[in-house]
């Protein structure tokens, strides 16, 4: 299952990682992100070695979501 992550820990985690990271901002009152969520946990489970998986939720972490222009949850993005 996916780590959350927030804006104390976004960038040690997030963009100095070597792999790629899938960050999925999300909500929990988010249907759609309810659904998502097995989906990526298999993909990190299928690729470990190869990509990170992380979470970010657009309620406690606005500043991140206004900062990647975050419109609607879920939304997925890939940091290389």
């Amino acid at each position: 299952m996916a780590v959350r992550v927030s804006k104390a820990d976004f960038e040690e985690k997030v963009l100095k990682e070597k792999l790629p990271v899938l960050v999925d901002f999300y909500s929990d009152s988010c249907v759609a992100c309810k659904k998502l969520a097995p989906v990526l946990g298999n993909a990190e489970d299928d690729y470990e070695d190869k990509i990170k998986v992380y979470k970010v939720n657009t309620n406690f972490d606005v500043e991140l979501a206004e900062q990647y222009e975050v419109q609607a949850n879920p939304t997925l993005i890939l940091f290389e």
